[in-house]
This record gives C-alpha cells, structure tokens and sequence, in this order.
C-alpha cells in the first residue's frame, strides 16, 4: 500500500500535505502500521442520526420513528446538529426550509435516512430542485423520488453474503473490518462507524437500506 511503503518519500515531500487514507485501510489491521508511521491519525466521525437499541442509556432526543420492522427508532444527536448545520447553510444561501413541502418535517426526515452524512442531504437535495422546475418549490414527490434514486443506488449489487453481513451488523452493532465484504460495505458507505460519547467504536447498516425506511 503506497501509504505505508512509500511513507518516508510522503513525510519527505517538502509542503503541507493532507493524506485522505481510504476508510477499509483504517479500520483493517493496516491501522496500527498507519498510526506507527504518521502519528496520530484524525478521524471524522459521523454523527448518528439513529440511537442504538441495545438497552444503553438514550443518547437522543424523545422524537420516534418506526424502523421497517416496527420498532421504535430513537434520534441520535446527529440530528439536532445537522439541523443547526443546514440551517445555517439555507441561510447563508439566502434559502427558506419553507420551499421544502413539508418544511422542518421533510427535512427532518431526509437527515434521518442521511445516517449522518450531510453530502448526501445536498445530494438529494439538489436532486430534488431539478425535479422541481424552478426551484422555487420542492414538493415531496420530488423529494421521494430523488432519495429512491440513491435508495436504488445503495441496494443495487448486493448479494447473499452482503445480506447476510449487513443483517449481523443491524443486529450487534459491530463489524470484523478485516472481512473483504464488511470492508466493502464501508468503503461504499452502506455500512457507517460511528463512535459513542463513552468513546467507544460501533457501526450501523446506512438507514437507506433498512426495508420500508420512511421517505421525507
């Protein structure tokens, strides 16, 4: 691997320098050799917009919904702050969460199925606005169809042993990273690492792929 074998010409190179290691490398057997050659390595987590069911104090707010099973599905704090994020970002953008049919509520529910990834709530967004002539409304049928359209995009190529890894993951909350189909499944973000307040690592199947998520 060039990060590893070519690590002395890389720390040599005479300018500021930013590695971005892919996120299967991380978090395999290679991330101790990582960590040895470069030093502390900075992760950005996400933020998970889902709390654990295993019984752990809750670590979101009070709002439900229900998952495709019927359970009940707690916010994660992911929630809450990505709201904050994308409220300064429409108002940056001189934009109204009012052009959203549905508004907050819409909203809301796209960062619910983003498993915490913002990129893919502009995605789905701007998505959303070609479907909707001007612009000046997005209504939820557009808004359905743009996130079907990534739905389709995570769920197509996945076969028995993807299923079977992602049903283990959903049900533990953990992931044998050095398995080549779990590295997979988190280098496509079809399954996200998250990390608890107590610090501790945990991973979630990306809420577009449970059956019967709620659209925005």
């Amino acid at each position: 691997m060039l990060y590893l074998s070519d690590a002395g010409k890389l720390k040599a190179l005479r300018c500021d320098v930013v590695l971005t290691v892919p996120i299967e490398y991380w978090y395999s057997s290679a991330g101790t050799p990582l960590q040895d050659a470069y030093g502390e390595v900075l992760e950005l987590g996400l933020l998970p917009t889902e709390s654990r069911h295993d019984g752990a104090a809750p670590t979101g707010t009070s709002a439900e919904e229900k998952d495709g099973t019927g359970a009940r599905v707690k916010d994660g704090p992911g929630v809450a702050s990505l709201r904050q994020i994308l409220s300064k970002r429409f108002a940056a953008a001189n934009a109204s969460v009012d052009a959203l049919e549905g508004g907050q509520g819409s909203l809301d529910a796209l960062i619910r199925l983003s498993g915490g990834q913002i990129r893919l709530v502009f995605q789905a967004l701007r998505a959303a606005i070609d479907r909707s002539g001007d612009g000046s409304e997005i209504s939820k049928g557009a808004l359905e169809r743009a996130v079907g359209s990534v739905r389709l995009t995570f769920r197509r190529g996945l076969n028995a042993r993807h299923l079977q890894a992602l049903s283990s993951i959903a049900e533990t909350y953990q992931a044998d990273t050095t398995d080549p189909i779990v590295a997979e499944l988190l280098r496509t973000s079809r399954v996200l690492p998250y990390v608890s307040e107590t610090g501790d690592q945990w991973y979630g199947v990306h809420p577009l792929l449970r059956q019967g998520s709620s659209s925005p």
